[in-house]
């Protein structure tokens, strides 16, 4: 198995600037929302709509937290597996020494 480090922070780099795309579009969405259903807009219609919405944005943060969780492990493993990489690497250096006469 080849591993990457540097690929598989980068697969982390990108799910985090998706989180933060994606958390200001709820956040936006969510103002919009909350400006038409409750505000220019009233009645049960609005309540219904206004009820719907708030099911979306709070799977969507569940489905945001998720990626975001995702992309520190991704950084974390990355980090882990090239600390290990050296310390083995050293390790075999020591024991498989080519010192010849």
């Amino acid at each position: 198995m080849t591993v990457v480090p540097e690929s598989v922070q980068n697969v982390g780099r990108y799910a985090f600037a998706a989180v933060e795309a994606l958390t200001s579009a709820l956040r936006s969405a969510s103002a919009e929302v909350g400006s038409v259903a409750g505000g220019s807009w009233t009645g049960a219609a609005a309540d219904e709509f206004a009820t719907g919405w708030t099911e979306v944005y709070d799977g969507a943060m569940v489905i945001v937290s998720a990626l975001e969780e995702l992309a520190t492990k991704l950084g974390v493993t990355a980090e882990s597996y090239r600390q290990r990489d050296e310390s083995n690497a050293g390790a075999l250096a020591a024991i498989h020494s080519l010192d010849l006469p």
